[in-house]
């Protein structure tokens, strides 16, 4: 198989698959094209290289079929084949055929707050004996299908007589 490995969405990842004919250097010239990915998770795979390769009478010097992938959410495993056919001089055809496989795996969490942090927060002045509040907007800018960011633990540093509330939140893709 071709295996693309953990690509973070977003992301993508490009291969080579090493292409030589398959009658080896004596079957005259030959093309290797019409190229086409099919499979569950075809979408998320395509051709970069050249349409048609052609190889010499003579040799099987190796060419690339370049393949990338782009893995959408939800996460996990995703597999395509890569089919092309293959034409000798004397206009025998094959099929040749290749397993793509990668795994979309989603970035580290990250969240957004305004004011972004480290602050500052202003309060302004405050009466002894009063109160004043502040909200602090937070949100999980992943796009839809990430999983939710649990933000757990939620306190101020060296800010004694403030309360954070709520202290813990799980916020969805988006909110």
């Amino acid at each position: 198989p071709v295996a693309f490995g953990n690509v973070t969405s977003p992301a993508n990842s490009v291969q080579n698959i090493v292409a030589t004919p398959s009658g080896g250097a004596g079957g005259g010239t030959t093309t290797l094209g019409s190229c086409g990915i099919t499979g569950a998770d075809a979408a998320q795979f395509a051709l970069v290289s050249t349409a048609t390769l052609t190889f010499t009478a003579g040799t099987n010097t190796p060419q690339n079929l370049g393949v990338r992938f782009t893995p959408a959410l939800p996460v996990g495993n995703k597999t395509a084949s890569l089919a092309c056919t293959e034409t000798v001089q004397n206009g025998a055809t094959t099929t040749r055929t290749w397993n793509l496989t990668g795994s979309s795996v989603q970035a580290p969490p990250q969240f957004s707050a305004n004011p972004a942090p480290p602050g500052p927060v202003a309060f302004g002045q405050v009466v002894v004996g009063q109160a004043a509040s502040r909200t602090i907007v937070v949100t999980n800018p992943a796009a839809a299908g990430a999983a939710n960011l649990p933000l757990t633990g939620c306190t101020l540093a060296n800010a004694p007589g403030v309360v954070v509330s709520p202290t813990s939140l799980n916020l969805a893709p988006g909110a």
